[in-house]
């Protein structure tokens, strides 16, 4: 369900991140600071989205060849209301 408490969003999104480690570039802090910070606009963007999302289109790269993969991944109400418990 979404929860339309930003604050709400925050704290949830912190406890799903609680498994980065260190890297070179960031702190463990900075990683988690930085993933929460993506997910609250991506949620801002989705709920201010008029109407129903239909498609979304994923590009993964691999890191060794630098490949681009396009995924694109179309609605499905059924598969929807499974997740959603409906």
């Amino acid at each position: 369900m979404f929860v339309l408490s930003e604050t709400a969003r925050r704290k949830y999104s912190a406890s799903k991140y609680q498994h980065f480690v260190s890297g070179h570039k960031f702190t463990r802090k900075e990683k988690i600071l930085i993933a929460r910070e993506v997910g609250i606009q991506v949620d801002k963007l989705l709920y201010a989205n008029p109407s129903p999302i239909t498609k979304v289109l994923s590009l993964y790269e691999n890191k060794n060849n630098q490949d681009l993969m396009e995924y694109i991944v179309k609605r499905d109400d059924e598969i929807l209301n499974y997740v959603l418990g409906k």
